[in-house]
């Protein structure tokens, strides 16, 4: 496995291109990170370039669309780099797996994670997303005990009988309640 993982579509929104700038910003520090980007999009061309541009072709790899839970075994650590989101999938899949992960603090990211504010970074910024790779790689017993508690709540409040019962307590409350 590789240091950090990506799992997503190549667009835009997802980010990913910060990422790598993240991972190049990284190596210039002298943190020789490598990353496993898993997925597919409009933007794989444009990847492929910066990183060639980053001079980053030994440090990073492609694997194609793969299933989450697979991706997610190609990397030590999962970083969520979206310039936006509303509730993200990935997110969600890789806490109930107990995945070590960082994200950006958008959309519903921060709703998922709950009190561990830590592990999110400023989207759109490379820098803080650097920072935050480089303290969970730097502590991973840290980032572990995280994604251990991540994984609980996600049972707690993102399973799918929490989700099915909060719809219908809304409808409830919206239609009887009044």
């Amino acid at each position: 496995a590789t240091d950090v993982v990506y799992v997503g579509e190549f667009r835009h929104i997802k980010g990913t291109d910060l990422l790598i700038d993240a991972v190049a910003r990284l190596h210039a520090d002298g943190k020789k990170v490598t990353l496993t980007l898993a997925g597919d999009g409009e933007e794989i061309g444009a990847l492929k370039a910066q990183i060639e541009r980053l001079n980053l072709t030994e440090a990073v790899r492609f694997i194609g669309y793969v299933k989450p839970r697979y991706g997610f075994s190609k990397g030590k650590l999962l970083v969520v780099p979206s310039r936006g989101d509303s509730m993200p999938y990935v997110v969600i899949e890789a806490a109930a797996a107990g995945v070590p992960m960082v994200a950006a603090n958008v959309g519903g990211i921060p709703e998922i994670f709950g009190p561990h504010t830590e592990a999110l970074f400023a989207s759109n910024s490379v820098g803080a997303m650097a920072d935050a790779i480089e303290s969970a790689i730097e502590d991973p017993t840290t980032a572990q005990v995280r994604a251990k508690s991540l994984r609980e709540r996600i049972f707690i409040h993102f399973s799918q009988k929490a989700m099915v019962e909060g719809v219908l307590t809304g409808y409830r409350n919206a239609f009887f309640d009044r």
